[in-house]
């Protein structure tokens, strides 16, 4: 599914010749049969003429480019009456109010969203004031609910405001992924903080059992309780004598 402003502006190329022929300036409806049916292209220069390309001509509506099979396709209104009458209708979704077949306003028409083969509309997004409980200003509405379509009004019927379908804002788009980042940066964290905690856990039982393991290279020697050692006996003390005196006329010399 397209939608309707995400082809602006998107570059036309041919798969004939690899060239590029121009980009898309807007959206040909046929309101009856709900389809869009061309892409008017926008080519450079100040005398080219406005040119269409039947949206049964598109080969491929890629990211990048939209790619038609040769680049002749590319034609003026004049060419192709069933267009011409179309774009004399001047009927564009974009802008136009939503009323039901009551009378009941329900908004302007911002986008539709249409099938990328077949160019088929598959829904409408309105802006607009949808009453109590509504915290949004946007929604979405099936086509298929549509009854009338014309240069001033879209009309639908009745019962459309039970089908509503609220859109998120590009701001509350832009919080929720946030919040979802947010989240899972969060639970990565907590995931990689458990894993640290068994790797240091398993490393702590390894080292516990390794101690209990090891051989012991050196054991306390064992001492028992002091106990107080007993009185020797009487010590016996015994004194040297001193040399007997040696006489004096014997102690010189003979001269």
């Amino acid at each position: 599914m397209l939608a309707s402003k995400s082809l602006l502006s998107r570059p036309i190329v041919s798969l004939d010749k690899g060239q590029k022929i121009g980009s898309v300036r807007g959206l040909v409806v046929d309101p009856k049969a709900l389809e869009v049916v061309a892409l008017l292209v926008d080519q450079k220069g100040l005398f080219r003429e406005q040119k269409f390309i039947p949206f049964s001509k598109v080969y491929s509506i890629g990211e990048a480019a939209i790619v038609i099979d040769q680049s002749n396709q590319a034609q003026r209104a004049t060419n192709l009456p069933h267009l011409l009458e179309l774009i004399n209708e001047k009927i564009n979704f974009t802008g136009t109010k939503v009323l039901t077949s009551k009378g009941q306003k329900l908004g302007t028409i911002e986008e539709y969203y249409f099938q990328r083969t077949g160019g088929k509309i598959v829904s409408l997004q309105i802006r607009g004031n949808f009453g109590p409980g509504w915290f949004t200003n946007k929604a979405k509405i099936p086509a298929s609910l549509i009854r009338t379509v014309s240069r001033e009004m879209v009309l639908v019927n009745a019962n459309t405001t039970e089908y509503l379908v609220p859109v998120e804002s590009t701001l509350d788009q832009t919080k929720k992924k946030f919040s979802q980042t947010s989240g899972e940066l969060w639970e990565s964290t907590v995931s990689l903080r458990q894993e640290w905690g068994d790797t240091i856990g398993r490393s702590w039982e390894k080292f516990r059992s390794w101690g209990k393991k090891r051989p012991q290279i050196y054991s306390e020697p064992d001492v028992g309780p002091w106990k107080t050692p007993e009185p020797a006996g009487p010590v016996e003390v015994v004194l040297s004598q001193p040399d007997p005196p040696v006489p004096a006329d014997e102690s010189r010399p003979q001269e």
